[in-house]
């Protein structure tokens, strides 16, 4: 007798007549493996997503690659100025060029003509936020008496602009993202007030904090205004 060749049907079923679960279309996920995809699709969607921030940044776009606050602080040399200048009362202030949030640029030789308070801060900075809504009200009671220009430490860009947005100043502020300009003004710690007259030569320097009273004394005992 002649062997007969099984019909597809036939080949696709066992000797139990059970279908080939090996088979392509026999074979179905279970809840449970769907879910563990699910969950490795997640997975690598969020590293391909932190590895974009990574790289292009989550600031905005800000290119600027800011130095350590904290670094600089305790080792002057760390700055890319060096060993900090010595400020002396009496001194020409050192000049150097802002790059102002809003644009554009300024020179600290052009605050000469009128007297001048200069602040430098960072959004790191508890001190710094606390005392420059002081600044800010001192600055509106002089109103161009007196020229307020604040100097943002290391920040990124974006964190510098929030804390402006912050304490509600609206004097000019200027970038300083490498400490250059600190560097240039003896810097050691912020906050740091320095007071210019209209020659623009330092008459006073002001280490910490400082509120709006100590400041408008200041610039009444130097005679600026």
């Amino acid at each position: 007798m002649s062997e007969s060749t099984p019909t597809p049907d036939e080949a696709d079923t066992t000797a139990g007549g059970a279908p080939d679960r090996g088979s392509a279309a026999g074979r179905k996920l279970d809840p449970l493996s769907i879910a563990a995809l699910t969950v490795v699709s997640l997975a690598v969607a969020l590293f391909l997503t932190w590895g974009l921030i990574s790289v292009f940044g989550d600031d905005g776009g800000d290119t600027t690659d800011p130095v350590d606050l904290d670094t600089v602080l305790e080792d002057p040399s760390a700055s890319p100025e060096g060993e900090r200048s010595a400020l002396e009362i009496g001194q020409v202030a050192p000049d150097a060029e802002l790059e102002m949030f809003g644009g554009g640029t300024l020179e600290i030789s052009d605050l000469r003509g009128s007297p001048a308070v200069i602040n430098f801060w960072s959004s790191t900075c508890a001190p710094c936020l606390a005392e420059m809504p002081d600044l800010e009200s001192v600055h509106q009671e002089l109103g161009d008496q007196v020229q307020f220009i604040g100097v943002d430490v290391t920040d990124p860009e974006q964190a510098g602009a929030e804390m402006i947005q912050q304490t509600g100043v609206t004097y000019p502020n200027g970038r300083d993202p490498k400490a250059e300009v600190m560097g240039l003004f003896g810097g050691i710690a912020l906050p740091r007030t320095v007071l210019l007259d209209s020659d623009g030569k330092v008459v006073e320097v002001h280490n910490g904090e400082i509120t709006a009273e100590e400041l408008t004394d200041s610039l009444d005992g130097n005679g600026l205004i």
